[in-house]
């Protein structure tokens, strides 16, 4: 799966920053933390699951980091 997120990064002529992770545990999400902060993007490829894939794991805890990220700003701008 990397080999072709490789390729599809060199083929798109835009700058990609690929992280393999193989075995997601808590470094992994801290590298997907900062690569996100970094270029304010995410695209997660894996491997097809019937249910309960990493990738959704990834999203949702991005999501979730977000969502509070953003009700923090908000009451900021509002105090």
């Amino acid at each position: 799966m990397v080999e072709r997120c490789e390729l599809a990064g060199a083929r798109s002529q835009v700058d990609v920053e690929l992280l393999d992770l193989a075995h997601p545990v808590a470094l992994g999400q801290a590298a997907v933390r900062a690569s996100v902060e970094k270029t304010h993007r995410c695209l997660i490829v894996h491997e097809d699951n019937l249910t309960a894939g990493f990738g959704a794991e990834i999203a949702a805890t991005l999501a979730q980091e977000a969502s509070s990220a953003w009700s923090t700003d908000r009451a900021a701008r509002h105090a």
